[in-house]
């Protein structure tokens, strides 16, 4: 997902930022009021985050570098 964000682009600083807000993520799951072990998570992108049409469009295979050739 960053080498699509570099080709739309996307400044280097704003990459790493982002980078930093997936970095070390974790979740549990939690049924009633018990909560699972929290596991790490090191695929994919947060619930409503904004960056999911480029994850989408990369695993499609729909990302730039098709219009560009640039991939």
């Amino acid at each position: 997902m960053w080498a699509i964000l570099r080709l739309y682009g996307i400044p280097e600083g704003i990459v790493t930022i982002i980078q930093n807000l997936y970095k070390n993520s974790k979740s549990n799951v939690k049924i009633n009021d018990m909560s699972g072990e929290w596991f790490e998570v090191v695929i994919g992108v947060r619930q409503g985050c904004a960056l999911f049409t480029f994850s989408v469009c990369d695993s499609a295979g729909l990302g730039i570098g098709k219009s560009t050739g640039k991939l």
